[in-house]
């Protein structure tokens, strides 16, 4: 995916995001389906104030019991990134987050979904 903008503010800008997942899916007769996904990728984004380099991987789990009457849903995302600031003080800041989501429906009675995420920010020029 690549992205050109422009903002009124910060003028011109370029984002890219490249992804590449393998899906692993298993049917299984009397349980039902459970999906595996791994994704890992890459992006950058580029604008008159800063330079930001980011670096993910996303593992989610899904599985349908009794037909997908019972669906439970695993995620969980870890993103790195390092941020070079060029105005008004040039600093360089690292960042970590990491995502987990859970996601439970029950036919059309119950559906549960928690999603937290933690972030922590450090300037390491």
């Amino acid at each position: 995916r690549v992205t050109i903008y422009a903002d009124l503010e910060e003028g011109p800008g370029l984002a890219m995001e490249y992804g590449f997942g393998v899906e692993l899916a298993v049917g299984l007769p009397v349980i039902g389906t459970v999906a595996l996904t791994y994704m890992v990728g890459i992006g950058m984004e580029i604008d008159a104030s800063a330079l930001q380099i980011d670096a993910y991987l996303l593992f989610k789990g899904r599985a349908e019991i009794l037909g997908g009457i019972v669906t439970v849903t695993i995620m969980i995302e870890a993103r790195g990134s390092i941020r070079k600031e060029s105005s008004p003080a040039e600093r360089t800041d690292m960042i970590a987050q990491v995502t987990f989501g859970l996601e439970i429906s029950i036919f059309l009675v119950i559906n549960l979904s928690i999603d937290e995420s933690y972030e922590e920010r450090r300037q390491i020029a």
